[in-house]
């Protein structure tokens, strides 16, 4: 079942290849009314026509900023946890002696787990001045 006509076939023999025998044991739903994806027609046509107007091109196209900033936010909070902790591995490995220099200040954001400032203060001997 590889190619077109037999797909075709399958697509428009729906008591044969009916979507409430599912992709497996376990699937069919049990007392329920079957969701779009599980539907036969021509209650699937019914529940495609409800949900069209949600994915139009223009629906789309107009929540394409909010989608791609969850997305970019989803992607980019754990490769900036991963550069913040290559980063600190590095820095201890070559700059193992410094202290703190004032209060840490928590991140002010409620889904940020951190610090917006740790002042540190460097060994004199690493800021120029002579190793005592």
């Amino acid at each position: 079942m590889f190619n077109y006509p037999d797909i075709a076939r399958i697509l428009r023999d729906n008591e044969t290849f009916s979507a409430r025998f599912g992709t497996g044991p376990g699937y069919a739903l049990q007392d329920g009314a079957p969701v779009l994806v599980s539907a036969d027609p021509p209650l699937h046509g019914k529940q495609k026509q409800a949900i069209v107007t949600a994915f139009h091109a223009t629906t789309i196209a107009a929540m394409e900023g909010p989608i791609r900033s969850f997305v970019i936010e989803c992607l980019g909070a754990p490769l900036a946890r991963l550069v913040c902790r290559v980063f600190a591995e590095e820095f201890l490995r070559r700059i193992p002696e410094f202290e703190a220099d004032g209060e840490a200040v928590p991140c002010p954001y409620a889904t940020l787990n951190g610090l917006d400032n740790l002042p540190i203060r460097f060994p004199p001997f690493l800021t120029g001045a002579t190793k005592p």
